[in-house]
Formats: C-alpha cells, structure tokens, sequence
C-alpha cells in the first residue's frame, strides 16, 4: 500500500537498537501519539538550535510514498490530533 513504510531510518549508535530516532517517530504515530508528540517536539527544537540538524532533517526521504521528505506528515499529524481532541472535547 501507498501508506506502508518503504524507508527506513537505523541507527548504529547504540547496541541492539536497529531502528533509529525518526522511525521510532514514524512506528509510535497512531501506536503512542503521546510519546509521538514529545519526539517531535524534541526534534523540532534540535532543527531550531542547529541548522545543520535542520538541513539533514529536510534532506530525508519520506518514510512512505504518500509525501516527498519526511518532514511532510508533521503538520497534517497534528492537524488530525487537534481535530481529535476538539471532538473528545466536545462529546464530553
């Protein structure tokens, strides 16, 4: 399918741990929106203090063929959060 992943991001920085920062962002998506949230944010400040961070985030693909560079899913992501959480918000 077009959403599946067709990228993916490791890491060899730590021992054991094959899938690195942006595809645990990627796999904790729609699993654990929590914890999603805090990842980006994070990273979202990192790109803000290092242009260097900025542009090697920028540079990566997309990990599924729905969009062009990895950076596309945030906006959309927290849109749909928003939206969700104004409609919890309002069935209460």
């Amino acid at each position: 399918m077009i959403s599946d992943e067709y990228c993916t991001f490791k890491t060899g920085c730590f021992k054991g741990v094959t899938n690195g920062y942006l595809g645990q962002l990627m796999q904790s998506k729609g699993r654990m929106d929590t914890q999603c949230i805090m990842g980006l944010r994070t990273l979202i400040e990192m790109m803000l203090e290092d242009e260097d961070i900025a542009e090697f985030i920028f540079a990566q693909p997309a990990p599924t063929l729905q969009s062009s560079r990895f950076t596309d899913w945030f906006y959309p992501y927290a849109e749909y959060l928003k939206q969700q959480t104004l409609n919890a918000i309002k069935n209460t």
